[in-house]
């Protein structure tokens, strides 16, 4: 027992106390001095008055944090409009817009352009974008003042038998790279374009890319298909004006 704190020690203990850290080695005959008062036996008691006020705060700081969270809760429940009327071609398509969906047989498609370039005769033909080379492609007649860049002209396709179309997958502007002179950069290339079926209509956006590029369309079953242009993408000299598109594959839930 320590001569000064009075309390028990371990017996390993044999000289430093473990409670106050005083000696005790000293002859136990000295009388133990007397201990000391207990601080924590103090009590500070607070107003009346500080008290009320402290537990407003406390309720009003429970109130306001309750109703941050309700509040921000109704923010994360609340979901922004959503809108259909554009849609933006994917920058990395799938080889295949879904597992599900199969290509409309190219076999059964006819398809029609309200203008295309006739010189060299068929060479331009609006029949390229079936072809599925990337060495042909559609082109406009842009040397026709009526026609300039192309916007307005119109892609119609038709099915033999009604799709229940989901999307199409196309190839941008004149992809063929066999010529001396580029003609993806030369030529005009989609870029708005109106897509029409029985179902709806949406404008979508599309990529000035070489590679295939995924296009979701309004979904239904439709007999026609309709590419009206909106807007191109210039290319580089004032003298190509043609609008050119080199291949698209339609897809329908099989």
């Amino acid at each position: 027992m320590c001569p000064s704190c009075r309390k028990v020690n371990p017996p390993e203990r044999e000289r430093w106390c473990a409670w106050c850290a005083m000696d005790m080695s000293p002859p136990l005959a000295a009388p133990p001095p007397p201990p000391l008062p207990k601080q924590h036996t103090v009590r500070r008691r607070w107003p009346l008055a500080v008290l009320a006020v402290l537990a407003v705060a406390a309720v009003g700081g429970t109130a306001f944090a309750l109703g941050h969270v309700g509040h921000g809760h109704k923010k994360t429940l609340s979901a922004p409009p959503v809108t259909f009327s554009t849609t933006t071609a994917s920058p990395s398509p799938p080889a295949t817009p879904a597992a599900h969906l199969v290509a409309v047989a190219r076999a059964d498609i006819t398809a029609q352009a309200s203008n295309t370039r006739e010189s060299p005769p068929g060479q331009y033909s609006i029949d390229n974008t079936l072809d599925g080379l990337p060495t042909t492609a559609w082109n406009s007649d842009g040397d026709i003042t009526s026609v300039g860049t192309g916007i307005g002209i119109t892609l119609t396709y038709r099915f033999s038998h009604p799709v229940d179309l989901r999307s199409v997958v196309l190839r941008n502007g004149y992809v063929a790279s066999s010529h001396s002179t580029d003609p993806f950069d030369n030529n005009e290339r989609l870029r708005n374009v109106l897509i029409t079926t029985a179902t709806a209509s949406r404008t979508a956006t599309l990529l000035d890319t070489r590679s295939e590029q995924h296009v979701l369309v309004p979904q239904g079953k439709t007999a026609v298909v309709t590419l009206t242009i909106e807007s191109v993408y210039p290319g580089l000299t004032a003298r190509d004006k043609d609008a050119a598109l080199t291949d698209i594959t339609f897809y329908g839930k099989g």
